[in-house]
């Protein structure tokens, strides 16, 4: 019969160890000051617990898996760095839209000037008697020394707005 008991306990031992075991490892997480003591009572099962034993039995202490804990500052912290992020892509994004429309802007502008200069290029030179019209609505002809003049300054224009 003693046999038989021992055997017991020791089934028993082992069941109680396997479910403070399985207690322990899918407990939310603790902090890490948290210790618990293990020891085997006089009858020889096993004991947990959160405090020492009151009756001077060695203990051995288990600590348990300490998980990450989570700390919501932290997490508050961590969105708004990834917020900033976000929107400081956006930005950039947006910054690279409204300098190729920009670009794109510029390309025509400097498509109709070249087409502007070429007109006005060609027509100094296909013709000798040349007339320029000031803002204020009068009319100048040009002598041919002005003529080259202009000539050369819509070539100038020219170089500048048709590369």
């Amino acid at each position: 019969m003693i046999k038989k008991l021992k055997s017991r306990y020791s089934s028993t031992a082992v069941m109680a160890f396997s479910l403070a075991f399985m207690l322990l490892s899918s407990a939310p997480s603790q902090a890490a000051d948290d210790i618990i003591y293990y020891w085997l009572d006089k009858a020889g099962v096993p004991k947990y617990s959160e405090t020492p034993p009151r009756d001077g039995q060695k203990y051995k202490t288990i600590l348990p898996k300490v998980t990450r804990a989570y700390d919501p500052e932290k997490a508050k912290e961590r969105i708004k760095n990834q917020q900033a992020e976000q929107q400081s892509r956006r930005e950039k994004r947006l910054n690279q839209h409204e300098q190729h429309q920009q670009s794109i802007a510029s390309a025509e502008i400097r498509n109709k000037n070249c087409s502007i200069v070429s007109k006005r290029l060609s027509s100094l030179k296909s013709q000798s008697r040349v007339s320029l019209q000031h803002s204020d609505g009068s009319i100048k002809k040009l002598s041919e020394a002005e003529r080259q003049e202009q000539i050369q300054i819509a070539q100038s224009q020219a170089s500048q707005y048709c590369d």
